[in-house]
């Protein structure tokens, strides 16, 4: 068998959608033709589902009142934004989404190859390159941030006071998302937390 994925749903799991991929169909070998039935199976190994499951735990933090409010603030940073009243390094504009550093900030992607100043030509860009801006260089934390958001998290035991040294708002919009990465380890030492308001 060859790699197994699942190209569909239902009875489609599995059919070639044209276009024709010799012996192989959407990842799995054909037989003399056919596919065997056993083959169009997805493969669980359910004691790695059952790990998996016990080794998450959630805890609501955020009542829908909360959420309400904190959505109401992060439209204030996007409009203080839009107004320019930040530094320069606490905003980072793309076509789809905006992102807005607290405490710490952070080059990456893009931005390494975009930021060519005067005596930086011959350092290194690109992936691996990834470095902090100097301190003092992204707008501190907002209260708001700190009452609303990182206070419910310490209060609920989850880090320690004061452990939490940065926040960063990601404003998508229509048609943005957030794509499957992974964040420069040499940036990131220890656990990040993650918030999605809509």
């Amino acid at each position: 068998m060859f790699g197994k994925f699942r190209s569909g749903g239902g009875d489609d799991y599995g059919k070639n959608r044209g276009g024709g991929r010799g012996d192989y169909e959407y990842g799995y070998k054909r037989n003399g033709g056919e596919r065997e039935e056993e083959d169009m199976k997805p493969q669980i190994d359910w004691d790695t589902v059952k790990s998996i499951k016990n080794s998450v735990e959630t805890k609501t933090l955020f009542t829908p009142e909360l959420c309400s409010e904190i959505e109401k603030k992060i439209d204030e940073v996007v409009a203080d934004g839009e107004k320019g009243i930040y530094k320069d390094c606490t905003v980072d504009r793309a076509p789809l989404r905006n992102k807005y550093f607290f405490g710490e900030g952070y080059t990456y992607g893009a931005q390494l190859q975009n930021r060519n100043t005067e005596g930086d030509q011959d350092k290194a860009k690109g992936p691996g390159n990834e470095r902090l801006y100097p301190a003092g260089e992204v707008d501190p934390i907002p209260d708001w941030v700190q009452e609303m958001v990182i206070k419910p998290i310490e209060d609920a035991g989850i880090v320690e006071k004061n452990w939490i040294n940065s926040a960063v708002l990601n404003d998508y919009k229509p048609g943005g998302c957030i794509v499957s990465h992974i964040d420069p380890p040499q940036l990131f030492h220890r656990c990040q937390y993650g918030e999605d308001v809509f």
